[in-house]
Formats: structure tokens, C-alpha cells, sequence
């Protein structure tokens, strides 16, 4: 997850000046990292290069404190948006927590494609559920998904190439003490993708597969 971040920070500053469109004048720059109440007490939501950030709810525990990190890198036709959420220590309380907020393209000839989530869960404290309902108009009971990341197991999706705007709302279950053992989360992180619709989609869905197998090599290398 971790090696996800830094090559997306890295790769954005070598593309940065192809991607970034005209936004929202209430909406300052997103930090790479910021504190998590930092992220949820900025109602304005801040951008990074074309995506527009709103939070809409948290309940995580506030210890340990958190923080939020975003970034993005881009492969053409593709970009790919990263946003994370990492506590200083790990999250250990059972419960059942909430991180909700909107992502945005605020620029032009772009549209959602894909979307992969993925946590970083101690192998000796597997006992967490990541839900992710993605809302395609905010809308309750109009078109969705719904992703589920199981003791740190990385889920992928596809998107429907007509939607600019995604509300998300994840689900954390947390559970300790029962007979499956306890459960901790170090952080998760969802990359969405987005499509340049300029580019002929032959060639766009064959880069992706190229995209997609770069982000597995990425955890792979996390992992060792």
C-alpha cells in the first residue's frame, strides 16, 4: 500500500503539468499528508491535480491519532488517485467505524473507470471487514457497488465510463476476542482510476491491464 503512495507521489510531480484543470476556487491543495481531522474539518474539500475531496462523516477512533494521505500519478491515458487512511499505530478497538466522503473530476474529458481497495492487516490480527459502497448519484437506492476487503485481501472493480462524480461510504468492523482471533488495521487505501475519453477505448482498455498489473506488482513488493 505504502509503495502505492510513494511512486504515485513521485510519478505526479513528473505529470503534474498535464493534469491539472481549472477547480473549485473554495477548495485549497491537498496535502500529501494531513491529519484525519485535518481531511474531515475542511467541508470545503481540497483538490489534488483534477479530483475534488469532500468528507462527509467519520466516527474512526480518535486514538491513535490518523492521518490522510492523497496522491495520484498518471499513465496515459490513465490516472490513477490515491487515498489513504493510516493510523500512528494501529486501529485495535472492536467496533464497527465509518469513513465517508465524495471524490470529484472537476477537469475536462475524463471519467471514472476502475477502483481497488486494499488493508494493511497484521497476519496475526485478521479479524477485520472493509465494506466499500460506491454511489453513482447519491441517490439512496439508485446504482451502485459494493467492494469488501476481508482480513487484508485486495478487491477490484470496475466503473461504468459515464460517472464523474463518486459518493463512497466504508464500513470498518473491527473484532477482537472471538474464536477466529483478535483484529487490528495499520491503514487502507482505495486507487481509483480515471480514463481519458479522448484516447480511442481499444487502446485505453489494454493500458489499463497494463495500469492494474503495475498496482499488483506494487503490493507485491510491499509485502517482501
Amino acid at each position: 500500500m505504502k509503495t502505492i503512495l510513494k511512486l504515485a507521489t513521485a510519478a505526479s510531480v513528473l505529470v503534474a503539468g498535464s493534469l491539472v484543470f481549472s477547480t473549485s476556487a473554495l477548495a485549497a491543495n491537498c496535502p500529501v499528508t494531513q491529519s484525519l481531522s485535518s481531511f474531515m474539518g475542511n467541508t470545503a474539500g481540497c483538490v489534488d491535480q483534477d479530483k475534488l475531496y469532500t468528507p462527509l462523516f467519520t466516527d474512526l477512533p480518535a486514538s491513535p491519532s490518523s492521518n490522510v494521505e492523497i496522491s495520484s500519478f498518471g499513465i496515459a491515458p490513465f490516472e490513477f488517485h490515491n487515498i489513504s487512511v493510516n493510523p500512528v499505530g494501529a486501529f485495535t478497538a472492536a467496533g464497527i467505524y465509518h469513513f465517508d466522503y465524495t471524490i470529484e473530476i472537476v477537469g475536462p474529458s475524463r471519467v471514472f473507470n476502475a477502483l481497488s481497495i486494499d488493508s494493511d492487516v497484521p497476519a496475526l490480527a485478521p479479524d477485520v471487514k472493509i465494506t466499500k459502497l460506491i454511489d453513482f448519484d447519491g441517490i439512496a437506492g439508485g446504482p451502485s457497488i459494493t467492494l469488501t476487503s476481508l482480513s487484508g485481501t485486495p478487491a477490484l472493480a470496475s466503473i461504468p465510463s459515464t460517472y464523474t462524480k463518486l459518493w463512497i461510504y466504508e464500513t470498518i468492523r473491527i473484532d477482537q476476542g472471538d474464536a477466529a482471533g483478535s483484529g487490528a488495521l495499520n491503514g487502507f487505501t482505495t486507487v481509483y482510476t480515471q480514463r481519458d475519453t479522448s484516447i480511442p477505448e481499444p487502446l485505453s482498455i489494454a493500458l489499463l491491464g497494463l495500469g492494474l498489473a503495475g498496482i499488483g506488482i506494487s503490493r507485491r513488493r510491499k509485502s517482501t
